[in-house]
Order: C-alpha cells, then structure tokens, then sequence
C-alpha cells in the first residue's frame, strides 16, 4: 500500500465483510483537500454493513458513508435476493433537539432505495417524502435523495430521531452511493424556559383556613398548541381558574404543597411551586388576668392565654405550668378537664395577685406536609373579679325607749370590730344599780351566725362602727349620719314609724364582706331600734309613808334607787308595764279612750319619767288641796295629762291616787 501524507488524508473506519461469518474494520484514507478539510466531521461512519443493521446512534456531529466508504460505491452480492438494512440516528437531547440529515452526494441505480423515517423505527414513524417525486431515495442527484437532499425530524416527534432504510435488490447493479452530515436542530416551536427550577411561595393561613393562592403560568409553548398539565401532591389542594388566563388560583390547605407544571409531550420536563402555608404566629398575652368562679377554679383554654387563638380539627393544644417556684402537688390542683381536654385547675391555694408562668404548646394538624408544633410563654395572675354576695340584709334588734341611755352607743363602739357578737346589760333610765328584776339582757349575735357569704373563693366579714340614726317623730325626720334616700344605707336602716310602737332611734353598723381580691359584697346591717311602748295607767289608788314625798319625780327617784325593793312605787305613776290589764275602754271613769290599759302591778313595771317628756311622752299632773280623813293622814286627788308628741293623742287622765 502506498504511503500517504497524513496532513491530506482522514483517515474512516470501514466495515467489510471477508465472509458471512466474520468481518474487520480497516481504516481507509480519504483524501481532503484543505478546502473541504474544516467542512468534513472529525469522524465519518460507514452505514448500511449487514453488522450494522436495525442499530442506533446517538450524535449531533457525524459525517456518514454508505458501506462503499467515501471512495467506492456501495456494495451488492449478486444473489438477485432483496436486503434490507435498517439504521436510527437520535439527537444528543431529544427534548430539545431533533436529528437533521444533509445529503452531500446521492447516487442509487433503480431497483436499490433508500428511504427516510420520522421517528424510531419504521412501523411505528411517518415515511418522509418530497413533493418532487424524484426525491423518492432512488436516483443520482441530492435532489432524488429522502427528503429532496436534507430532512429533519417533525416537531411532534417525541424521540428526534430519523430511521433510515435502505433496499438493495442486489442484482450487481450499483450506484455511486451517499454521503450526509448528521447534525442536531433545536426543536421547533418548543419552549419550556422554567423546565427543572422550583420556586417556593409562603403565606399565612387564618386559623386553619385554606389559603387561596394565584400563580402565574409558566412560559410554555409547542407545535401541538398544547397546555402544561398541573398536578399537586396535596389531595385537599383544589386548582381553579385565575383572574387571568395566564394564571391559576391553588387552594392549599396549611402544610406544603408542591404544584407540578408538566410538559404533555414530554413528561420529564416539568416546573414545581412549592406552596408552603403556615398558621398565624403563636403568641401569647404577656399577663392574663383570671377570674376565679366556681370554688376557686378557673379552666384553662386557648383562647384566655393566646392573643390569636385558633380552634378547630387542624390544632391540639397543651397547657402547663412552668413556674420553678411554684409547687404543683399543693399550689395548683388539676382536678379535671373541659370537653376539649383543657385543664379545669383549682386555685384555692394561691393569693389573689399571684402570678404563674404557662406554656402553651400549639401542634397544627398538618395532613399535607410534616406537622407544625410551636409554643409561647406568658403570664396569669390570679384575680377575682367576682364580689361575694351577703345573705340576708337586716338582723333587728328592739328595746323601748326607757332603756336607751346616752352610754348606749359608747358601750356599742366598745365591741371589737371583727363581727365578734356581745351581750350588754342594759338598766333603765335613772337606774345605776343592778337589779334582778329590770336588767334588760341586750344579746348582739356574731355576724357570721346570723349572715353567710356566697364566694368562689376565701373571704371575711368586716364590720363598721356603730352609728346612730334619730328619728322626730314630731316631724318625721330622720337625722344623723344617713340624711338622703339615695344612700344605699337608706333601704336597710328604714322602720316603719307610723303606729305603735313608735320608732324613735337606731343605731346600726354595717356589714360586709370582702374577699383576698378586695371585691366587696353587698351590704347588710345589724341594728338596734329603739321604740315607743304604750304609757299604761298607773294605780288608782296608792298608798306612801307618812314620810313619803308625794311629788311624782321624788316617787320616781325612791324607784330608781332600788327597782327590786321599791317595785311597787313603779306603778305608783304613769308607766310602762310589760303586761298590763286592757279594758278596752270599758272603764267608766276613763270612758272615751281607744284603748284602756292599767298596769297589773306585778313588779315589772318601768315607771316614766315624769319630767322633760321622756320617751315622747309630755307628762303633767295637778294635786288637789290635802284631804285630812284622820290623824297624820290625807289624800290628795291627783289628776294625770298625759301627751303623745308622736301620734298627737292624749294618753291619760284623771288618775286618783291616796297619800297619807
């Protein structure tokens, strides 16, 4: 073989058979002149050698030769027995290449042909053809070449790919042969910009509430006109229309949710939005103040702790305390739950102004995506907003008037003033001595016997001073410290004054009660009132010493120095007797009177005054002249007046009495 210069010659692989059962691969030089040099591919291939055949390659820069190479014709055998050899050429990326041909030389004797296909393999592509009917793959130009000289797989052709066939009747009969340059185009009218980048979207649900959410399609275009496919990966995710055909509107629910733009002719090929939709922030109140009801429990939800809090299927919430100094085994007491599970807490042992530490820890339900837990710190201080109420509203008291001293209120002011009850002796007007007869017993109950107190929590009664309220029964007005009905005192302090007994003073001290937060409860009082008895006739007909002073008050006086020893002088004068006789006006002498009431003289009588018109009463007498019936003995006929300032009615009259 003669030498060549390798600076003119490239050098091919060539396929040939030396028999039917083996074959070799010989180079064979080329000759290349410097003006074609830079056109020829850097490496050329032989097509259409049986060992080839129904093969495929994948290239966008290759020069190709039928068997012949560049130099011969291609072969036959002579057997007069059609062959045929099948070849696929694909491009490097068939989702945005395609395979183009450029026949360089094109010479095939009748009988042989060779055929072009769009796609992989000739049953399932499109046979190429021309409009020139030379083109038909038999003929000795480029024109008669597949194609008219250059083809190119179609847009809709997913692979690319172009299947060449060539037919060989092989009758010895040969042309020239073929060569073309394979080379990649990019596919036409296919644009897919955004093919393999995901975005991410964020945004904020409203308790749970799907999210709706408007993206913008991705730039997408085809020679099918065809539409990117969208999928979610969410089953609650629900896809709609946008306001503009360049948009769609994705509902996704909170948690993530991942859209996919697809390509639908090539599914690979795909644009993904990840949709990430979180709850409102967790955010709890920096002091929550709670009142307590119920026994001093307080049940511990959401929606007292958070500034936003979200209830529904989506969350689950825990509370707990977290407070190092408080201890939870005797401080706070879980005694129960609600429906939804929130802790039901007894608060009993805290002060009202404590102030504990809660953990609220908040998971999101998430069915798409990995669930969300969060959690936020704040403050509860312990309040009672709630004022206790007072049962019952006045605990009375009554004395008459005659044991109503002006050291009665002192000596009520001298009790404690924790609600604590006392029991005070009372003497009547004038009396300084103690007296099994007329002491009067005045027993004040402890206010919390005869007051309760409705209260979640803790309270305790207070008290105030003793006050005094003076009733003129010649005006009927009240006065002392309460002087308006609009005073919430008014309604409690109020007596009938109309009547018998009438009211002539009352002293009262309020009560309340208040519990460790400071709310105070309605008020109720205790008091005493101090009222008008009926005035009784005294003896007709009494009987003193020799000795004795006549004169009502010296008789008043010789009572009041020893009530148990000088009981009868009690009924010597006009009197209060606690049991008197009624005659009912049926006593001739008095005939004209209401009623009529003389005094049983028993030794309980209280005698009046019978001076500067005690107990409402003005008393007034006239004595007639002694009446000597014997020795060192006289009678005077006394004759009593007695008014009623309170009710204008006069009381008494002619009274006789004897006197010696």
């Amino acid at each position: 073989m003669k030498k060549v210069n390798f600076t003119e010659l490239l050098l091919l692989p060539v396929a040939y058979f030396r028999s039917m059962n083996s074959r070799e691969l010989v180079l064979v030089p080329v000759k290349v002149s410097k003006t074609n040099r830079a056109l020829l591919p850097i490496l050329g291939v032989l097509l259409f050698s049986s060992f080839l055949s129904a093969q495929t390659i994948t290239t966008c820069n290759q020069l190709f030769f039928d068997d012949g190479g560049a130099a011969q014709p291609y072969t036959e055998n002579g057997s007069n027995i059609p062959s045929t050899t099948t070849f696929t050429i694909c491009p490097s990326n068939p989702i945005t290449q395609v395979t183009h041909l450029e026949f360089n030389q094109f010479d095939i004797e009748p009988g042989d042909v060779v055929r072009a296909y769009d796609g992989v393999a000739v049953e399932a592509s499109a046979l190429i053809t021309t409009s020139n009917t030379s083109g038909s793959g038999t003929g000795s130009s480029v024109a008669d070449a597949p194609g008219g000289g250059s083809v190119q797989a179609s847009c809709d052709n997913l692979t690319g790919c172009l299947t060449l066939q060539f037919t060989r009747n092989n009758d010895g009969t040969i042309g020239s042969g073929w060569t073309f340059a394979a080379t990649c185009k990019s596919r036409p009218n296919y644009n897919f910009p955004a093919n393999g980048i995901t975005s991410q979207i964020t945004k904020t649900s409203t308790c749970g509430q799907f999210v709706p959410i408007e993206i913008p399609l991705p730039t997408y275009t085809d020679c099918n006109n065809g539409a990117l496919v969208v999928s979610t990966d969410c089953s609650q995710a629900t896809v709609a229309s946008g306001s503009t055909n360049a948009t769609i509107i994705v509902n996704a629910p909170i948690g993530k949710t991942t859209v996919t733009f697809t390509s639908p002719l090539f599914p690979s090929q795909q644009h993904k939005i990840v949709l990430n939709v979180y709850p409102p922030n967790l955010t709890c109140n920096d002091e929550v103040s709670v009142s307590l009801l119920n026994e001093c429990t307080v049940a511990l939800t959401p929606d007292m702790i958070l500034e936003n809090p979200c209830m529904g299927d989506y969350f689950t919430y825990q509370i707990r305390f977290v407070d190092p100094n408080l201890n939870q085994q005797s401080d706070v007491r879980v005694i129960g739950q609600t429906l939804d599970g929130f802790p039901i807490v007894d608060l009993s042992n805290l002060t009202c102004g404590t102030k504990l530490t809660l953990t609220v820890t908040r998971t999101t339900n998430i069915n798409c995506g990995n669930d969300i837990v969060e959690e936020c710190t704040g403050d509860l201080i312990v309040t009672d907003r709630v004022a206790p109420i007072l049962m019952g509203e006045v605990d009375e008291y009554i004395i008459p008037c005659y044991y109503d001293t002006q050291a009665l209120l002192g000596r009520l002011n001298a009790i404690p003033r924790d609600g604590r009850g006392a029991t005070l002796v009372l003497n009547p007007l004038g009396v300084n001595v103690p007296t099994n007869n007329y002491d009067l017993p005045l027993v004040i109950e402890p206010v919390s016997r005869v007051f309760g107190i409705q209260e979640a929590c803790a309270a305790e009664f207070t008290v105030s001073a003793w006050q005094e309220i003076v009733y003129d029964c010649t005006t009927n007005a009240f006065s002392g410290l309460i002087a308006s009905a609009d005073d919430p005192i008014w309604a409690l302090i109020e007596t009938e004054v109309i009547g018998t007994p009438a009211l002539f003073r009352s002293y009262f001290r309020v009560v309340q009660a208040v519990d460790d937060c400071g709310n105070e409860s309605n008020i109720a009082i205790q008091r005493i009132v101090v009222v008008q008895p009926d005035l009784v006739f005294p003896e007709l007909e009494i009987e003193l010493p020799c000795d004795a002073d006549p004169d009502p008050l010296a008789i008043y006086q010789r009572w009041a120095s020893d009530p148990d020893w000088y009981a009868d002088y009690g009924t010597y004068i006009p009197n209060f007797d606690p049991t008197p006789l009624d005659v009912n006006g049926n006593f001739n002498l008095l005939g004209g009177l209401d009623d009529t009431y003389f005094t049983n003289a028993s030794g309980d009588e209280v005698p009046l005054f019978p001076k500067d018109g005690a107990c409402g009463y003005a008393v007034d007498w006239q004595d007639s002249n002694p009446i000597y019936s014997c020795e060192n003995s006289y009678k005077i006929f006394r004759e009593w007046t007695v008014f009623n300032f309170c009710d204008g009615h006069l009381e008494l009259i002619d009274i006789v009495p004897t006197g010696s």
